[in-house]
């Protein structure tokens, strides 16, 4: 299969450090029988989950630092992203140890050997995903303004740890720009940064659009972000400095990211530490009394109760409608589709229940336990039950596979209408696609090229429209459903 070429122009929109080493490993000793993309995201989740949590563990006690690596691990979209990610939980971990390195230079007298360790970091995360890596840096600045002890950024060492930084960053640019020229520059640095943060590229979403899906995306415990934030800004002249600093750093990040033009849920898996930190925070003040009323914890526990029982319930009822809908829409078995919200609604109403008896048990940690057990078992059935149903179709990994399966004598492969969304495959099978196809005339000379070649398309619509709806009778023409997309994956001969 050989080695990454510069030359690729696959490579070059997504390329990076890591994502290069570990297509190397891919290649050459995993080939296709393990997903390493899963091995990575839960390698790196847990040293997210636990960095935090050991970190304030020594700072506000062991109950606030268990607590919140137990939160950050059963948070929905976290534990669901680390099942499936690459690139951005490594990076969440070069980010989350950087900021917290930066934190502790901040209240130091002069500059250790933590500022360079965070910079360090930081250069990490630029070869691991992109610029955005700097985030804590913006962190510390926007803390020291608010907090008015600004005085104490002089402890950090910045001139020298960007050094430390351009060391890192630039050594990969300048490898890569000698390699590739100046494509590669403009694809990786100016169109990653203009064009992701004004929303020309990538995925361009309303400056709201976090407002509605963070707090469906950080279930279950969003139940209890109003009344967290009520007690801390109840409490906020005797808060512990780090909580100040924690919310500071979720607050800057919400806002930054909202700013920025291009907007997806994992993005905003950055302030995801925080939050926990600041639930933690929260429980903590209720399991040890500094909190004496139930209020804050019941009513949020009887809100996601009943709504609990209202879904289930809704599931039970139209759930063989909703199912069919759901089965044509995502190419999935309507069979796989019914257990799915049969297995759905059984867990909310059950849970539903539970949530119910909870609200007259006296001991706080009964409502905690309950809202543990919740998220375990939501994580357990999306796990076990709803990707099995959707992921034979709905994810890139099986394309890869099957596109690994039919390149049998080392046909090209040709990619037609990928922007951004085509990263997954490489990772999957170690196949590097020359060339990506811009234009339908490049399609024709492709597909006019004597013998086998496989093409990946974007768009079925798209293929259909421009080739008709019937292909040659020796052309195979598989579908799938990645995403909100309909693609194709076609092995055909020389077309006519």
């Amino acid at each position: 299969m050989g080695y990454p070429s510069f030359e690729q122009s696959y490579l070059l929109r997504k390329t990076s450090a890591l994502l290069y080493g570990n297509c190397l490993v891919r290649i050459n000793f995993w080939k296709n029988d393990c997903d390493d993309r899963q091995v990575t995201g839960g390698f790196f989740s847990q040293f997210v989950s636990w960095n935090p949590s050991l970190f304030y563990r020594e700072k506000l006690g062991k109950t606030t630092g268990l607590l919140t690596g137990a939160i950050l691990a059963t948070t929905l979209n976290y534990s669901w992203l680390a099942m499936r990610l690459n690139l951005d939980l490594p990076l969440i971990f070069c980010t989350t140890l950087a900021l917290l390195l930066l934190y502790e230079e901040f209240g130091r007298d002069r500059s250790t050997y933590r500022s360079y360790l965070a910079f360090l970091l930081m250069g990490l995360g630029s070869l691991i995903k992109s610029p955005i890596a700097l985030l804590p840096m913006v962190i510390i600045i926007v803390y020291a303004l608010v907090t008015k002890q600004w005085r104490k950024l002089k402890n950090i060492a910045w001139m020298k740890g960007f050094l430390v930084y351009c060391a890192v960053v630039g050594i990969w640019i300048v490898a890569a720009f000698d390699a590739a020229g100046y494509y590669y520059f403009k694809v990786t640095v100016l169109n990653k940064v203009l064009g992701y943060a004004s929303g020309a590229d990538g995925h361009p979403n309303p400056f709201y659009y976090y407002l509605i899906t963070f707090p469906l995306e950080a279930l279950p415990w969003t139940i209890f972000l109003i009344p967290t934030f009520h007690s801390l800004y109840k409490n906020r002249n005797q808060l512990p400095e780090m909580i100040k600093f924690s919310a500071i750093w979720l607050i800057a990040t919400f806002v930054i990211f909202s700013a920025i033009g291009s907007k997806r849920g994992l993005y905003l898996l950055q302030l995801y530490p925080a939050f926990a930190i600041l639930t933690a925070w929260y429980f903590e003040q209720h399991l040890t009394q500094k909190i004496k009323s139930m209020k804050g914890l019941r009513v949020p526990a009887a809100s996601i109760g009943i709504i609990l029982l209202v879904i289930g319930i809704f599931l039970l009822m139209k759930g063989d409608v909703l199912a069919g809908k759901a089965a044509v829409a995502s190419l999935a078995n309507k069979a796989a589709i019914d257990f799915v919200s049969f297995s759905l609604a059984g867990l909310a109403i059950i849970f539903g229940c539970i949530f119910g008896a909870a609200l007259f048990h006296k001991d706080k940690r009964i409502i905690f336990g309950v809202v543990i057990a919740f998220a375990i078992s939501l994580i357990l059935v999306l796990k076990g039950v709803v990707m099995p149903a959707v992921n034979p179709l709905k994810s890139e990994r099986y394309l890869a596979e099957e596109l690994a399966r039919q390149r049998t004598a080392n046909q090209p492969v040709g990619l037609w209408g990928f922007e951004n969304n085509d990263s997954g495959f490489i990772f999957y099978n170690g196949i590097y696609f020359d060339p990506v196809l811009d234009h339908v005339e490049e399609v024709y000379e492709f597909l006019k090229r004597p013998g086998e070649k496989l093409l990946v398309v974007a768009s079925a619509d798209r293929f259909y429209k421009t080739f008709g709806q019937t292909c040659p009778d020796d052309w195979l023409v598989k579908k799938y459903r990645v995403g909100s997309h309909d693609m194709l994956l076609i092995k055909a001969s020389q077309y006519q």
